[in-house]
This record gives C-alpha cells, sequence and structure tokens, in this order.
C-alpha cells in the first residue's frame, strides 16, 4: 500500500506581508478622543492599555483596580454576524493590564452608579457595538478632528 504524496510539502510559499500600521502620536489620541465626546474615555483607555476593542467593552466594573492602576482581563465581546457574543481573550488566559495615572479619574467616572457586575463602558447593561469605519460616532470623531493630521489612518 502506498502513501498519498503531498505535492506541496518542502515548497518555499511567499511570506505574509502585515497591514501597515499607525501609530498616533499623544497629541492626535487626545484630539480623536476630544471628537469622541461620550466614548472619549474608551478611545484614551484602548490607546494607552494596548487592549482590543472586544476586551475593553466586555470589561466589568469588578475587574478595575483603581489603587493598583490596573485591569483584569479575562472576557471579550466580539461581533459574530451583527450580534456581540461573550467570551474568553483570545489567548483563553486572563492578564492584567495597567492604565495610566491620567486616565484613574475618567475611568472611575466610567464606574460611578454602576455595580460590580455592569460593564465599564457605555450604559452598563448592553456591550457597545464595534464602530464602523464609513459612518457613526467614530467616522465624525475622526473626520472632526480639531487639527490636521495627514497621517491619521483613514481605514
Amino acid at each position: 500500500m502506498t502513501h498519498p504524496v503531498d505535492p506541496a510539502r518542502g515548497a518555499n510559499l511567499p511570506r505574509k506581508s502585515g497591514k501597515e500600521r499607525h501609530c498616533l502620536s499623544h497629541e492626535q489620541v487626545q484630539d480623536l478622543a476630544d471628537q469622541s465626546h461620550a466614548n472619549g474615555t474608551l478611545i484614551l483607555f484602548l490607546a494607552y492599555t494596548g487592549l482590543q476593542w472586544g476586551e475593553a467593552v466586555g470589561l466589568r466594573v469588578r475587574s478595575v483596580d483603581m489603587l493598583r492602576r490596573r485591569v483584569l482581563v479575562r472576557a471579550n465581546a466580539v461581533n459574530v454576524r451583527g450580534t456581540i457574543t461573550p467570551g474568553t481573550p483570545k489567548s483563553h488566559e486572563s492578564r492584567n493590564a495597567p492604565f495610566p495615572m491620567f486616565l484613574a479619574e475618567a475611568l472611575a467616572k466610567q464606574c460611578e452608579g454602576k455595580s460590580r457586575d455592569q460593564l465599564v463602558f457605555g450604559n452598563g447593561d448592553a456591550y457597545l457595538s464595534t464602530p464602523t469605519p464609513k459612518d457613526g460616532w467614530f467616522h465624525g470623531a475622526r473626520n472632526a478632528r480639531a487639527r490636521p493630521i495627514s497621517s491619521f489612518p483613514q481605514n
């Protein structure tokens, strides 16, 4: 009995090239946060913690440690065919992420009046959906920036 032979075995495949990444300056981040109004703290939080969108919008009040200025990332909320579905982070493991001192007061305001089981961002009960690049609050914030920013990402 012969075993099938994989004709692709040993073939040199082209390397995948990653998307070009854009890094915003502190001024650009602040400008975007200012233009995002009610979502400004979320913009700053994302920019200065490195959390992904789903990790940030899945964050519960009980996972915020104001004394140590850290958040425990143990949940993720992703959009699956138009429905926000809670789950675990990509790695399926919890981790801690620090946040800067200048975000402490704004983050505390996000938690104010909410129970420990409610979500930090938004109304506390519903997950914020991923902003669309062509309309909605994020599109408006990106296009209404106060200072012209030639390298500001448009996609």
